[in-house]
């Protein structure tokens, strides 16, 4: 997806075995303006009770918190915005 659209950042999300499962990718110019997609999702990640690991452009995370992946959803666009800006 963060591929064919180019300049993007891109965050899913599902569950899998009763466990949260998170990928954070970045292509273009946020990557080329420094966005690291592993520090972005490690910050998700804690949200859900886990963590994860990967490199700038793209990342993969896991947590325990199935409960708190709505919530995460919820306020993820504007925390991607606020990190984008910075």
């Amino acid at each position: 997806i963060k591929n064919r659209y180019g300049d993007a950042v891109v965050l899913l999300g599902g569950s899998a075995d009763g466990k949260c499962v998170l990928v954070l990718g970045a292509a273009g110019a946020p990557l080329a303006a420094g966005f690291d997609s592993k520090s972005a999702l490690n910050g998700f990640a804690a949200l859900v009770g886990g963590g994860g690991g990967g490199r700038p452009d793209l990342a993969q995370a896991g947590g325990k918190d199935l409960a708190k992946l709505d919530e995460l959803f919820r306020d993820a666009g504007k925390k991607l915005v606020a990190l984008l800006s910075a």
